[in-house]
């Protein structure tokens, strides 16, 4: 800007220029060894007053990296507040947090004792002051009665907010009045949420705050902390409020909570739990994963008693609904547990056409490594409803981003097929998809998918040039499925249920119609499972009627072929080929298998049977391969147990091993009179009568 801009008069014998005045905005410094604005807490909050880095206005971040271990006492008070700063955050850049245990993230580690090893002074014209997401280890030394961390401020305006969030507290021992997060407002509003504060003791105990995970004087919030062995858990004096969720499981003699103000939805060892939703005499042991000192973790474990214990705080305060780890439990939708940790536990969601999550099953898959959705270590299940026919080719392979322990898709309890077709859940393809038509094609270490309880028919499409029914890799179970009716017309390989490796399981599925018209070398294959070196089961599954018209040497039909793994009380039967190759099993068998040809091996298999004698109806297009009375199958089968999980529920949903029956081979347990439900018997009589 010149100076005739600026409306001078006169002519100058020089030039000048102006720099306008920047708008106000967020002015974000990284504090660390590497390169950082500054290698200290410190140094960046001595520059919070300097005009030539900040304008009134301005918002002040310093984000903390952990290319440094800190070792130092920083009190945030930007005096004399020359500048006029708005919010001031004392933060950690993201890749560079801790996951809620010791040493994983940027971190303070005392070496001695003294002042506080973070306060917060506010003045009354500051807008929020916020300290989240470090370590503060004390490392036994004390806190000079301030505090691991302090928050402290008056004459704020009901504005004025000084805030401690998602912060990991201990090692503060010693002579003294030794707390965790100590609290003291007057004026203004204080707020801590989603600490973990552990490991804090005082000698000099003459106080009732002495050695106190949380103390808070007045006006001070307290939500979603997790507080484990403190000499006492939560003090409060004045009008507090320690609503939702904050668990204090105390090592001492003394009380967990001493209560001042509102509080509700609180959990402790002791009796001192008080208010809606609070609960007591809780063990510590059954609360946290790890509760040994010096290893501390206090994520919630299977099982803890606040887990789906707290109440909805939606997102007020600002910053409450993220746990420990940065979940959004908001978000999400979750059911909230008491504590600063949100336990990861089964996410469902509903896949359908009226009013249900997600209309597709594409769409469910896409979702898997949605952040907003899982947290790591959730288990994902889609449900399928019988409010449409899906017809689309779907590969589960999300989730791992996001860290899913496992995925399941499936039909809603009472919208799964009754193992006949169009009766539930299904698929039914208008062409032939460009890859499988539903399938997993991640290889998983730890992880579990489960398909089950879904028809799919192929609607005459063929499954030719390797393009499967099924298709998995490892770690997968199929489990009641039905699937039928494909036609090849090209040549190639042709397999319905292919791929399942390592600890993978075939349990419980019908598989029929699977024909090929043409003219040569033709392959197809009901189920191949199994790798060499892997456990992989194959059980009471039935396969039927898989054939090809063409005569070439080079046809080869396997009913089920075994590459490694237990193979034990399948039928297979009507595998039949023009020419070449035609076997109802392939591979070496466990036992109690059953076969049309003499290809079922082992102890207790049957050979040579006729497929009318088994089946309801083996009519084309009117299939019902439940078992028909008087069928080989009945009570030939070996007594599974529960092993792998779910083997006992067979295509019906019925429990062989609760039941106590006797097992018959193949998917359908038969109801007899000496054994099952009524119900269940008069259905199966109503089957055999052609009833619907």
């Amino acid at each position: 800007m010149s100076i005739a801009q600026l409306g001078l008069t006169g002519t100058p014998s020089k030039q000048y220029s102006v720099t306008p005045k920047r708008a106000a905005t967020t002015v974000t410094k990284s504090i660390g060894t590497s390169s950082r604005d500054y290698s200290t807490m410190t140094a960046w909050e001595a520059d919070l007053d300097n005009t030539l880095v900040y304008v009134s206005g301005d918002d002040a971040v310093g984000e903390c990296y952990n290319d440094s271990t800190f070792d130092e006492s920083v009190t945030i008070n930007n005096t004399p507040d020359s500048v006029g700063l708005g919010d001031v955050t004392l933060t950690v850049a993201d890749g560079e947090r801790h996951d809620g245990t010791e040493g994983t993230g940027a971190r303070i580690v005392r070496t001695s004792g003294g002042s506080a090893s973070i306060a917060q002074s506010l003045k009354p014209q500051l807008g929020t002051m916020t300290i989240e997401w470090l370590e503060i280890d004390h490392n036994g030394n004390n806190d000079g009665g301030f505090g691991a961390v302090y928050l402290a401020g008056s004459g704020g305006t009901t504005s004025t907010y000084r805030v401690a969030k998602n912060l990991i507290v201990h090692g503060v021992n010693g002579y003294g009045r030794c707390k965790g997060i100590y609290s003291t407002i007057s004026g203004g509003t204080g707020y801590i949420f989603n600490c973990f504060v552990y490991d804090i003791s005082a000698t000099f105990d003459d106080t009732i705050y002495s050695g106190a995970g949380i103390y808070s004087i007045n006006y001070t919030e307290t939500y979603n902390c997790s507080v484990l062995n403190t000499d006492r858990g939560v003090v409060l004096s004045g009008a507090n409020v320690i609503t939702n969720n904050v668990i204090s499981c105390d090592a001492s003699d003394d009380d967990d909570f001493v209560l001042s103000g509102t509080y509700s939805h609180l959990l402790s060892s002791d009796t001192s739990a008080t208010g809606t939703g609070s609960l007591i005499s809780k063990a510590s042991s059954d609360q946290f994963v790890s509760t040994v000192s010096g290893s501390e973790d206090l994520h919630l474990k299977s099982g803890s008693d606040a887990i789906g214990a707290g109440t909805d705080l939606g997102a007020t305060p600002d910053g409450v609904q993220y746990d420990i780890d940065g979940f959004d439990r908001d978000a999400a939708n979750r059911v909230w547990d008491i504590g600063a940790d949100q336990a990861a536990g089964a996410v469902t969601k509903t896949i359908g056409t009226t009013a249900r999550d997600y209309s597709t099953m594409t769409l469910w898959e896409a979702d898997l490594d949605d952040s907003t959705v899982y947290q790591s270590g959730d288990d994902a299940v889609g449900e399928c409803y019988n409010d449409s026919t899906f017809d689309e080719s779907v590969a589960i392979n999300g989730g791992l981003t996001v860290g899913l322990n496992t995925f399941t898709l499936t039909a809603a309890t009472g919208e799964g097929h009754d193992g006949t077709a169009g009766t539930g859940v299904r698929i039914v393809n208008g062409s032939l998809p460009a890859g499988v038509t539903l399938g997993v094609s991640s290889s998983w270490d730890t992880n579990f998918c489960t398909i089950s309880d879904i028809e799919i028919d192929r609607n005459g499409y063929g499954i030719a040039n390797s393009k499967l029914m099924v298709s998995a890799v490892d770690r997968c179970y199929l489990f009641r499925m039905l699937l039928h009716g494909s036609l090849d017309t090209s040549n190639g390989t042709g397999t319905c249920v292919s791929g399942f490796q390592k600890f993978s399981a075939v349990c419980n599925n019908i598989i029929y119609d699977l024909k090929s018209t043409a003219s040569s070398d033709e392959k197809i294959t009901g189920i191949s499972a199994g790798r060499v070196g892997f456990t992989s089961y194959c059980y009471n599954n039935t396969v039927f009627d898989l054939n090809t018209t063409s005569t070439d040497a080079g046809c080869v039909i396997i009913g089920i072929k075994n590459v490694a793994g237990s193979v034990s009380n399948n039928i297979s039967m009507d595998c039949t080929a023009g020419g070449g190759t035609n076997e109802d099993f392939n591979g070496v068998q466990t036992g109690n298998n059953l076969s049309s040809d003499s290809t079922a091996s082992g102890t207790g298999s049957l050979t040579s049977k006729t497929s009318s004698d088994q089946f309801v109806s083996i009519v084309s297009g009117s299939e019902d391969l439940h078992l028909k009375a008087g069928s080989d199958a009945i009570g030939a089968g070996t007594d599974l147990g529960t092993t792998p999980t779910g083997v006992e529920i067979d295509i019906d949903g019925r429990d062989r091993d609760a039941e106590g029956d006797t097992w018959d081979i193949g998917a359908d347990q038969s109801v007899g009179l000496s054994g099952g439900s009524l119900i269940q018997l008069i259905m199966y009589n109503r089957r055999l009568m052609g009833v619907s």
